[in-house]
């Protein structure tokens, strides 16, 4: 592999784990949450417990809806960086092969 390709590959890879690092995972944080409103809530639960669920979910679909564009603009940022490199690394191996 030559040198330009191991820099572009090295940045794509430093840029999607950047990207992947917002991307947490919430299971164990939302196992606990459910656990414990389960663990709280009476075994005969009424029917405005199953609304304030509706109403959970309704705003986990919203955040996700609005997330998206945010990390469609992340990899157009991503793929904007990888391509401004990739020119900047070739001109500087030009310029360090006619030296």
């Amino acid at each position: 592999m030559n040198r330009t390709t191991t820099l572009v590959l090295g940045t794509t890879a430093v840029i999607a784990s950047l990207a992947l690092a917002g991307c947490a995972d919430t299971t164990e944080s939302s196992s606990r949450t459910s656990t414990s409103t389960s663990a709280s809530a009476p075994a005969s639960a009424s029917p405005g417990a199953s609304a304030g669920n509706a109403d959970f979910a309704d705003q986990d679909v919203l955040f996700a809806q609005m997330m998206l564009p945010h990390h469609e603009q992340a990899v157009e940022m991503a793929n904007d960086i990888v391509t401004s490199q990739t020119a900047q690394i070739e001109q500087m191996a030009t310029l360090l092969r006619s030296l």
